[in-house]
């Protein structure tokens, strides 16, 4: 089900829509809301279709969203759009055949960095009527937690860095980097995962061999991909928890 809108008014951009892969056959799915990468000034839901078909082949419902892409607005605008997304999916997921009580979120690259602010400072779900314990657990690929190599010279790179919001009573995260992926993202990784660890959030991660910074979401489905085994297995287990 493509190209729904999630914002409604005068305030609606061709890019607030998002794609529903829902499992053949299955009621009350969980639902994996997921968000491209793209460097936060390009990116689409377009380009990960795969994602989308490989999770609900496996019973587990794919919410693929676009937002709107840098410079036309800032990063905290592009996370207001993924919250307004997840407000829509608790919404009306279920309409759709999905349960709303079990929604993960979770993007790559860019997308990652978004959801995992959008999940970390609660002043964006809270602005949409929502709170941490509306969803189950936060799904990172290859993400930045510390934003100061990308935003270099930003006045808010503080505020843009998931790191710096890390605390007690966050849901289950799951990080993933790749063997080869972009300079820093794997010491990140391991920052992030300390910084949960500190808190007593729970947290694994790993790291995908034979894999770069775009295959390593490319090749999500592909036979044997040990990523995909990975989130499968995590997906189910922190599912089993919130039934």
């Amino acid at each position: 089900m493509r190209n729904i809108a999630y914002t409604t008014g005068e305030n609606t951009h061709p890019r607030h829509v998002l794609d529903i892969y829902a499992p053949e056959g299955v009621n009350d799915y969980p639902t994996l809301m997921f968000v491209s990468g793209g460097g936060w000034t390009s990116g689409s839901k377009d380009w990960i279709t795969h994602v989308g078909a490989t999770f609900a082949a496996q019973g587990i419902g794919v919410a693929i969203v676009d937002h709107r892409l840098m410079p036309e607005v800032t990063y905290a605008q592009q996370v207001e759009d993924l919250a307004r997304a997840f407000a829509w999916l608790k919404e009306n997921i279920g309409t759709y055949g999905g349960d709303p009580a079990r929604i993960i979120v979770g993007g790559h690259s860019a997308g990652s960095h978004l959801v995992s602010l959008m999940v970390v400072d609660n002043r964006y779900l809270e602005a949409v009527g929502y709170q941490l314990s509306d969803m189950v657990a936060v799904l990172c690929i290859s993400a930045a937690f510390d934003v100061r190599d990308f935003f270099a010279g930003s006045d808010d790179v503080e505020a843009a860095s998931p790191i710096n919001y890390v605390r007690a009573g966050l849901p289950p995260f799951l990080l993933l980097f790749a063997e080869s992926d972009l300079p820093g993202i794997a010491t990140q990784a391991k920052a992030m995962k300390a910084a949960l660890e500190s808190f007593n959030v729970l947290v694994e991660s790993a790291m995908i061999p034979h894999r770069d910074h775009f295959d390593i979401v490319h090749q999500i489905g592909a036979p044997s991909d040990t990523a995909t085994q990975i989130m499968c297995d995590w997906m189910m287990t922190v599912l089993e928890t919130k039934i």
